[in-house]
């Protein structure tokens, strides 16, 4: 089961989108994202007791809180050290997720969330949507369900399964079911990085160390359009 998110209690700080505006915001104060922003795409936001506790907090994470209670959240936790570790800034980038709502079928945040075709239709379509506005030049899937919503979009999936057979890759995205391709360069949509979610470190590298390189190489891409 799936639960709206309401739009009078978003919350202000740091938050991915739709619980928060999805941005990198500690103080509630956001930087505006440049020209072709990165866009972080999860799985799902979690669950309504997840956001009542965020919404009173202000934010999902932020980093002048106990170490104990960064760690708590396992996602930004986990995903902060990577994108640094490959030299982007959180303030560069746009966090959305594969799925809108909050997942309320269950008590954990953590696992599959049901939902029906026309459900999983619907927030692909409106995927495209932001990513159409955004204009992204990488785009980063963390885990299974976002490569899936992003390959519903995209008709080159064949290219994305990574090292060592898992659902780790990078990717230049040339065709896009959506209009995505960017004033400046008009032969592809953007590069993609397909990582590990970052909600459970075990499903990480040891280190982290393959995500950052992966990323690192998108980058690299992303910029030099090869």
């Amino acid at each position: 089961m799936v639960k709206a998110v309401d739009s009078r209690r978003r919350i202000a700080g740091t938050a991915f989108f739709p619980g928060g505006f999805g941005l990198w915001s500690p103080g509630g104060v956001a930087a505006a994202l440049p020209a072709r922003p990165i866009v972080i795409v999860g799985h799902n936001w979690g669950t309504p007791r997840d956001h009542d506790e965020a919404f009173e907090e202000g934010c999902e994470f932020d980093e002048g809180w106990e170490e104990s209670k960064r760690r708590a959240c396992a996602t930004w936790w986990n995903l902060l050290p990577i994108l640094r570790g490959a030299g982007i800034e959180p303030g560069w980038c746009f966090f959305t997720n594969a799925y809108m709502g909050l997942k309320a079928d269950t008590a954990s945040n953590v696992g599959p969330m049901q939902v029906d075709d026309d459900f999983a239709r619907r927030c692909v379509e409106f995927l495209g949507v932001q990513l159409g506005m955004l204009r992204p030049g990488l785009v980063i899937a963390m885990g299974e369900e976002s490569r899936s919503a992003l390959a519903r979009l995209f008709p080159e999936p064949a290219a994305w399964r990574g090292p060592r057979g898992g659902h780790r890759g990078v990717v230049q995205l040339r065709k896009s079911r959506v209009d995505l391709v960017s004033p400046q360069s008009e032969e592809r949509a953007f590069v993609l990085a397909v990582i590990a979610h970052t909600c459970d470190r075990r499903n990480l590298s040891e280190g982290l160390n393959e995500e950052i390189a992966l990323i690192r190489r998108a980058m690299t891409m992303s910029e030099t359009g090869r």
